[in-house]
């Protein structure tokens, strides 16, 4: 089993994320809570709101803010599988050896060699962090299983885009993925992350406010 080797395979060997970079919770919770998509325009981005300040975020200073190379295969299509259309249940019955798999109900990690069940474990907790369905095996965590198998690098940028705001769509208040890139990213654009106290609209269907109140003097704790 070379984990390692997987993982330099697909170009994420040196983007491993720094579990030791503090994080502030209050601030995190601001860039998702004001988060909205800005899809329709090029490049696509988002903006958000932390303390006042107006971000807009793209894939490129994502790139740049983090130094992540964001060269690689960005979307789906652009891994053919085999030289024909992305099939998961085809790709997943390979790699298991079990030709009994049927889309999506037994598709679970348990079922997958130990090499890519343990990339998988690395997928779920540090390059694409959510806190539900750890075990399953979504399209996002098989195009990277994919490109592993395939010598092919995956723009971790890209990814990273698309994951915050698939997350921020679902729920914004579970877990904070991303939290210590978020504060990088927010520390690299110069925002004062000292303040102690801050009013926040919350982007959801009650259009509910909420009041960040003073946090723990220790960096990281909710």
């Amino acid at each position: 089993m070379d984990i390692p080797r997987l993982i330099n395979t697909i170009g994420w060997g040196d983007i491993l994320p720094n579990r030791n970079f503090g994080f502030r919770p209050e601030a995190v919770r601001m860039f998702y809570a004001n988060m909205k998509p800005c899809l329709h325009i090029s490049p696509p981005c988002f903006t958000t709101i932390v303390y006042n300040c107006l971000i807009t975020l793209n894939v490129e200073l994502l790139s740049l803010l983090l130094g992540i190379p964001v060269s690689g295969a960005e979307v789906m299509n652009e891994l053919d599988f085999h030289s024909v259309e992305f099939n998961e249940g085809d790709a997943l019955r390979l790699y298991t050896r079990d030709t009994g798999l049927y889309y999506p109900s037994e598709f679970h990690a348990g079922r997958l060699p130990d090499d890519l069940k343990v990339l998988h474990f690395f997928i779920t907790r540090l390059f694409l962090p959510r806190s539900f369905g750890l075990n399953t095996i979504y399209q996002s965590d098989l195009w990277i299983l994919a490109s592993a198998k395939e010598n092919r690098v995956i723009s971790y940028p890209h990814l990273m885009f698309d994951h915050m705001l698939n997350y921020h769509a679902d729920n914004f208040e579970a877990d904070l993925p991303f939290a210590p890139q978020i504060t990088q990213i927010l520390l690299a654009l110069g925002i004062d992350l000292r303040f102690k106290v801050a009013r926040v609209d919350m982007l959801s269907s009650l259009r509910a406010q909420f009041i960040i109140r003073k946090v723990d003097a220790s960096v990281g704790r909710r």
